[in-house]
């Protein structure tokens, strides 16, 4: 079963498109992302050069401010993006913190903002902020799980 077509009244833009776009930016290709990763990163001042091929996602959070439009026809987007934070965690790595907001450009039109944070493995100790502490939540006691799935991976993963 599929669902309605570009010219169907009810087609819309799948909503999380607005992650991917700061990778691809104005291209239809394939995005390299470790080389988008390394030049995003290489800027950050005091942040020794980070690896991306160690880079680990972290978390993500995705505020759909209005629905993405289905055509850009006499509109110009742009992602502003930032770094939030960077923070040391010592032997373990870094946190890198970036925020992406997709607008309109020169307007406050904005449609979405995604917060996300990556995990470089073993680049830590570098003398950066450690950061905000984190909540962690344990499993509440004496609760199993609701499901369980097994899925086998390869050596690549």
């Amino acid at each position: 079963m599929s669902g309605p077509g570009e010219l169907h009244p009810s087609f819309c833009t799948f909503p999380i498109y607005s992650i991917i776009l700061p990778y691809k930016t104005t291209t239809q290709e394939v995005v390299d992302f470790y080389a988008a990763q390394s030049s995003a990163q290489a800027s950050i001042p005091g942040v020794p050069k980070l690896d991306a091929r160690r880079v680990v996602h972290g978390e993500q959070k995705l505020t759909f401010l209005k629905p993405l439009p289905t055509s850009s026809d006499g509109r110009e987007f742009e992602i502003r993006g930032k770094v939030l934070g960077v923070y040391d965690k010592g032997k373990p790595g870094t946190v890198v913190e970036t925020e992406q907001v997709l607008a309109e450009k020169g307007t406050d039109n904005v449609y979405s903002r995604a917060v996300g944070m990556t995990f470089v493995v073993g680049q830590g100790n570098w003398g950066g902020p450690k950061g905000p502490k984190t909540i962690n939540y344990p499993p509440p006691e004496g609760k199993k799980p609701d499901a369980v799935s097994v899925h086998k991976t390869n050596a690549e993963s």
